[in-house]
């Protein structure tokens, strides 16, 4: 694993009993974007590409390496790998020398089901490696030589390719391919007519991260909307083509949709539905995803379908109203208005110099969770949510060695709940360093301040990465 592993658990003392094969189980129906699915098999520590050509093919086949201890992920440092279906969600690269290679793939384990299991960690990657590449070498990750990865990473389509993970793979009988097909064309006639009172509604994003605004938390539940009638206020939803992988009791359905908009405009979603169980006929819905391109497509989205009691255009004329005259008020009934409290500007420089040495000294001790504390829960930067920014810096941190950081010739603006702040940073890892500008905006939180955006740009010669910010 590149994240969240310096301290594993004990090894266990008895090792794990042999696993019997599970069947993968697939259909695809209509147009689906990607055929291809990438298979892990623990017991070969085998990497597999399958693509589906009115069958499923296989065309690749890689040695791999997965992680020291045998069984399904269950904790973070447990050196298990995570047995499920998966899907990338970043990637980064990195020519120069580490002990994770030139590029590593980050899946998001865990996944929806993985949560409801209560199945705990992060930080899990397909990764390369400079060192020879041995079976059962990794805490957790998929490792991989550097010219297979190479090769395979262009085989992945970023929250499309799905990874399936599994401890003994086979492929599966057909007639529990029939029953997997008959589900999911009643699934799409009926245009995710479900039942979905027990499952969550989530959003993300291909490129830039998913944009903040009022009303995008809760667009996922206004989306639901669209299912089973297939419209709602003037916004159609067409299914286009839908994919099913199954193994052991996780399902996944990815949907191609066409949403179009009042506007005449339509935006290709894709749709992801979390299933739970051991049969297609008893399975339940833990989660519905909506996966758009990129924040411009979130917002259009958003603009289509407006939060309950959100003021729209409206063709329908507008209607005088004649208003009761006001009782006059005297002025000695007159509420007088209380003044906002504002924070001393030498107060608040005081506590977000504080904040700035406390961040600082978390990230050179590489501290993750402290570190995070620092930002705000609406943190947004260089196209990452605060989410997206904790596993860059969680892979950056298994990276490098050591780290120093420091901050010169500090400026602070303070105006009301909002600070500016600016200073030279200096960078310097075991085979890095910069010197750069950066800009924070701050934000004040419940009496705390919090980074709420920050920006670095290079004054020194490019012997440096944006990445590595």
């Amino acid at each position: 694993m590149l994240a969240a592993l310096s301290s594993p658990c004990a090894a266990q003392t008895q090792p794990a009993a042999a696993e019997q094969p599970t069947s993968f189980i697939y259909c695809y129906q209509g147009r689906v974007d990607d055929p291809a699915i990438i298979v892990v098999d623990k017991s070969l520590q085998r990497a597999m590409v399958f693509k589906y050509l009115g069958d499923m093919a296989l065309q690749w086949e890689f040695p791999c390496g997965t992680g020291e201890k045998e069984g399904d992920k269950a904790q973070a440092g447990d050196q298990k790998t995570p047995e499920g279906v998966y899907f990338i969600t970043h990637r980064y690269e990195d020519r120069k020398v580490t002990v994770f290679g030139d590029r590593a793939l980050h899946l998001d384990y865990p996944n929806a089901i993985d949560c409801v299991d209560g199945r705990q960690g992060d930080g899990i990657y397909l990764h390369g490696t400079n060192r020879d590449l041995r079976p059962r070498s990794s805490n957790g990750c998929i490792t991989l030589d550097n010219r297979d990865l190479a090769r395979l990473s262009q085989m992945i389509r970023d929250q499309s390719t799905p990874v399936l993970v599994l401890d003994r793979f086979q492929l599966p009988k057909p007639a529990d391919l029939e029953r997997a097909c008959q589900f999911l064309q009643r699934l799409r006639f009926s245009n995710f007519a479900l039942e979905q009172e027990s499952a969550s509604h989530a959003l993300a994003v291909k490129q830039g991260g998913c944009p903040v605004f009022d009303g995008v938390q809760d667009l996922p539940n206004r989306l639901t909307a669209l299912d089973g009638k297939g419209h709602a206020g003037g916004v159609v939803q067409k299914v286009t083509g839908a994919a099913l992988w199954g193994a052991g009791d996780q399902w996944i359905v990815l949907a191609n949709l066409e949403i179009a908009g009042r506007d005449g405009k339509t935006l290709p979603v894709s749709r992801r539905l979390y299933f739970q169980g051991h049969a297609l006929d008893s399975l339940s819905l833990v989660r519905s995803q909506w996966v758009l391109e990129d924040p411009a497509s979130v917002k259009l989205l958003a603009s289509w379908l407006p939060p309950s009691g959100a003021k729209t255009a409206s063709n329908e004329p507008v209607r005088a109203t004649v208003e009761a005259k006001a009782k006059p008020v005297r002025a000695a009934e007159r509420p007088r208005p209380t003044p906002a409290k504002v924070e001393k500007p030498a107060k608040a420089e005081k506590e977000i110099k504080a904040l700035l040495n406390a961040w600082l000294g978390a990230w050179e001790g590489k501290k993750l969770k402290r570190y995070m504390s620092y930002y705000a829960a609406d943190f947004y930067s260089d196209g990452m949510n605060k989410v997206e920014w904790r596993n860059k810096k969680a892979y950056l941190n298994k990276v490098y060695k050591v780290l120093r950081v420091s901050a010169k010739d500090v400026k602070i603006n303070v105006n009301g709940s909002t600070a500016k702040v600016k200073f030279v940073q200096y960078y310097q890892s075991d085979w890095h360093k910069d010197v750069g500008v950066k800009t924070m905006t701050l934000v004040q939180r419940k009496g705390d301040w919090r980074i709420k955006s920050e920006q670095w740009r290079a004054i020194t010669p490019a012997r440096r990465s944006q990445q590595r910010r």
